[in-house]
């Protein structure tokens, strides 16, 4: 009994012990938490490397973190490092944060791939200060300095991992670039043979990536923007635990073959069905872009006037109506235009979100365009149907070779629209017509959808207060759904003639016809806004919200010494915060010049203003010196400021800082010594 009872204290004794354990991990910061982690790997049998953010000068800053496996064939290694094009070096990379919260994660992985074989050099790397709430200009982070220490970016490739509370998913692309297929196949394979249940971050238009309008990892961008082919994966430690994570990472290693990682394609097409993707490789998106170009140019100039009779007065409706495409777009444009200046107006009176701000942009530029119809059609009178039908199809195809162009992974979505436009032309009916312009909706769905659940927060506005330019491109996208909405205006107008309707009445029967597609078109729009889910609309319960105050406290203590070193001044900036601060800054600004003549420590220049800034990390050290040599013939001001947090409410996502700043003006000095 007293066994038990000796067993029941040491267990409740460890498991309080752990607790605080992880309470204290998540406390640490900065250099502190480094040391924690290194301490860690070194204790899991790895041989873990630091490399320092920021050259040491007697200051503690945080460092980066590496653990190496070599490629198990030494043979084979020595061959593949030959060959220029193949990349022999694979980079896992975490955060030094999340890493230090997940340490059986980290444990289970570096087991698994030390044991696992493997054809590359695998390094696992943990870089500190990535992410932080707060926008910091010109910090340094882990990424930039491990991206720095990379002396081949032609032999790397790389995997971000982070953890998440959402899906597990990879991130094929960031900062106007794609993940090279072969690397999001590896990954997307590993998910698969695992059986873990994953998202494909963009669907079938990840290729959106390089024109920056979909979520992407900033470390990841940062990779991508070096020239170094990698994806971002997103963890769930709910969804998965820490075996599966290994299982998951090593079967990547495994599969990881450096004559594989050749090629950088960029366009390809990605359809996921259930766990699996099923690729449409650029080159065959190629073909079939020339393919359909050939038809479709086929078409416009040979099968449009199969019928003799009816050809010289489609002809010369077509030659009539020659500026309908290029006036359609202006007046499409410009209505867009009034629409974004009418989302501004009732984002101030109802504070609307932004895919509100969206439809109310497109329901104002489809009811100006459709009043611009009903002018035409007054002005010009009823033409042979036909000839709006030859301008719907050249609409069809203008789209394949405009959107192609800027990404030709849109060409399917443009060529589906031109078949259903093809086979609309010989229709006449009205109610068909109208089958018609929402049958043109259905190969936008899926990728508006996808639109909508990736789209990253800083392209919104972009589509909402767009330039003259995208506007443009935009109206040339509405034009087949114009077109078609022309045809079934004029459809009607040409009934109401023939039954000899009178002037008011014919006005009254168009304001109806346009009031019903309008109101049809609203509901769609309302819809399709009430279908997104909130957590995809700009305005966010969840949102962080940071607070900085005015600190009145003696935290923060600034002093300088000067010493002559080989005919220059040496000056040397002491920093010492009584409390650990999440940001410092230290600028010195010059009255006439630059006051930085030289110093090890990283710094920016600015030369408008006279002014060199250090850089720093996130959470450095309380105690800081920084040496440069001085410009002493000009007047120069240290300036140190620092945010210390000092109230944090996970539950609404508040934290609040207190700001501390500190300013020494140092005299210029004469040839003599004297003051200026």
């Amino acid at each position: 009994m007293k066994k038990n009872s000796f067993f029941f204290i040491f267990l409740i004794l460890f498991t309080c012990f752990s607790s605080y354990s992880n309470e204290a991990a998540q406390e640490l910061s900065g250099y502190e938490m480094c040391r924690e982690l290194f301490a860690f790997l070194s204790e899991q049998n790895a041989v873990p490397i630091e490399t320092p953010l920021l050259s040491a000068d007697g200051n503690n800053f945080p460092f980066n973190i590496t653990v190496e496996f070599k490629a198990d064939e030494a043979q084979n290694r020595t061959e593949l490092y030959k060959q220029q094009d193949f990349r022999t070096d694979f980079i896992i990379s975490f955060t030094v944060e999340e890493a230090l919260l997940h340490k059986e994660y980290i444990s289970a992985i570096t087991k698994a791939i030390s044991e696992v074989h493997k054809k590359c050099t695998v390094r696992i790397a943990f870089t500190y200060g990535d992410y932080s709430r707060l926008q910091i200009p010109d910090k340094i982070t882990g990424t930039e300095v491990l991206l720095e220490s990379i002396m081949n970016k032609n032999r790397t490739s790389a995997l971000c991992i982070k953890f998440t509370k959402g899906k597990n998913a990879i991130i094929p692309g960031g900062d106007g670039n794609t993940t090279p297929s072969w690397l999001t196949e590896l990954a997307a394979n590993a998910f698969y043979s695992q059986g873990i249940f994953y998202e494909l971050k963009g669907g079938i238009i990840s290729s959106l990536y390089r024109i920056n309008f979909l979520q992407n990892d900033e470390k990841t961008s940062r990779f991508l923007k070096a020239e170094i082919p990698a994806a971002g994966i997103e963890l769930n430690p709910e969804k998965i635990s820490a075996e599966e994570t290994a299982a998951f990472l090593s079967e990547i290693v495994s599969s990881y073959n450096p004559a594989d990682t050749t090629e950088w394609d960029s366009h390809t097409n990605q359809i996921v069905i259930g766990n699996k993707i099923i690729w449409i490789r650029e080159k065959i998106t190629t073909i079939l872009f020339l393919a359909v170009t050939f038809a479709s140019l086929l078409a416009l100039s040979e099968l449009s006037f199969l019928r003799k009779r009816s050809r010289n007065n489609i002809t010369k409706d077509v030659m009539h109506l020659w500026y309908l495409i290029p006036l359609t777009v202006l007046a499409t444009t410009l209505s867009f235009i009034i629409g974004q200046e009418l989302s501004s107006l009732l984002y101030k009176w109802f504070f609307i979100d932004s895919f509100t701000k969206i439809a109310v942009k497109l329901f104002s530029g489809f009811l100006l365009t459709s009043l611009y119809f009903l002018l035409i059609i007054r002005v010009q009178g009823i033409l042979v149907s036909n000839a709006y039908a030859y301008f719907v199809t050249l609409s069809g195809i203008i789209n394949i070779f405009l959107f192609s162009c800027i990404d030709i992974s849109l060409f399917y979505l443009f060529t589906a629209e031109y078949i259903i436009i093809y086979l609309s032309r010989p229709v006449k009916k009205t109610y068909i017509l109208a089958f018609f312009f929402l049958l043109l909706l259905v190969p936008l769905m899926p990728y508006s959808v996808q639109l909508i659940k990736y789209i990253s927060p800083s392209a919104l506005p972009r589509l909402i207060n767009s330039s003259f330019f995208m506007n443009m491109i935009i109206a040339f996208g509405f034009l087949p759904f114009e077109f078609i909405w022309l045809r079934i205006l004029t459809r009607l107008n040409k009934k109401w003639t023939e039954s000899d309707a009178d002037t008011k009445r014919f006005i009254k029967q168009n304001i109806a016809a346009v009031a019903s597609a309008v109101g049809i078109f609203a509901v769609i729009l309302i819809t399709v806004s009430l279908l997104i889910p909130e957590k995809y609309k700009t305005v966010k319960k969840s949102r962080e919200t940071v607070f900085i105050r005015k600190g009145t406290e003696d935290l923060l203590d600034v002093s300088f010494t000067d010493y002559r070193f080989f005919g220059e001044t040496a000056r040397i900036i002491f920093i010492e915060t009584a409390e650990q601060c999440e940001s410092c800054t230290v600028s010195i600004k010059g009255e006439n010049s630059q006051p930085v003549l030289y110093s090890d420590n990283l710094y920016i220049s600015d030369t408008k203003t006279n002014t060199d800034s250090f850089r720093l990390t996130i959470f450095p050290p309380k105690k800081m010196q920084f040496s440069y040599i001085a410009d002493n013939t000009t007047d120069s001001t240290i300036t140190v400021s620092a945010l210390i947090p000092y109230q944090t409410e996970e539950e609404t996502l508040t934290f609040s800082y207190k700001l501390y700043k500190k300013d020494i003006f140092i005299p210029g000095r004469t040839e003599n010594g004297g003051a200026l």
